[in-house]
């Protein structure tokens, strides 16, 4: 497997995949207002889908729960607690298979363009993939934005977009910051900043 093609292959499935969860939302959503839009993974991004919220949820989320301000930022950043986790995900699936191939061929030394040191550590074999992965998924998105899916009556003037993990890491953390720098504004990247510090660190008590 060449790196060059797998990240070609990867965000042309990723975004046909997106592209299939946004032209089927739910109809239960019809008159609210999509604020939030992510590509969601798992741990190593070896399981790919979408998280999504509205408007009306995360109001509906903080009333019934009495979210104070630091909860009701919780809410409204992280897609553990959204309403729409994993929409759609068997769009996912030949993005989920092409990832397992990928992995397969970077642990077993196999990757066609790329030589590693022979002392490569796995935690450094770890960042290799991270940077591809971020790189993938900043591109789909840009892509996406690019074609209009993010605009229209579906969504908010400014929606979040990014990368979320249902329990990530610190790497984990680091690849949603810097997914985020690429794709949002400065408005939402710095309080995606902040909940990334609150993600490593804990909450202010």
């Amino acid at each position: 497997m060449r790196v060059q093609a797998f990240k070609e292959i990867l965000q042309a499935r990723l975004t046909a995949a997106c592209q299939g969860c946004l032209q089927d939302l739910p109809a239960e959503i019809e008159g609210d207002k999509i604020y939030a839009f992510s590509i969601y993974a798992d741990s190593g991004c070896t399981s790919l889908g979408v998280a999504f919220a509205t408007q009306g949820a995360l109001e509906r989320k903080n009333r019934e729960s009495a979210a104070d301000q630091l909860r009701a930022f919780v809410n409204t950043l992280n897609a553990a607690e959204w309403p729409y986790v994993n929409y759609h995900y068997e769009l996912f699936e030949a993005a989920d298979e092409l990832v397992d191939e990928f992995y397969d061929c970077l642990f077993d030394g196999e990757l066609e363009d790329v030589e590693f040191d022979p002392q490569i550590s796995t935690a450094e074999l770890t960042k290799f993939a991270s940077d591809i992965f971020v790189e993938v998924i900043v591109r789909s998105l840009l892509d996406l934005k690019a074609q209009g899916y993010f605009s229209g009556d579906a969504f908010t003037d400014d929606p979040l977009l990014g990368l979320q993990f249902g329990d990530p890491s610190d790497n984990g953390v680091n690849m949603m910051e810097d997914v985020s720098r690429q794709v949002n504004s400065a408005a939402w990247h710095e309080k995606m900043v902040r909940n990334c510090h609150y993600l490593k660190h804990g909450l202010p008590r």
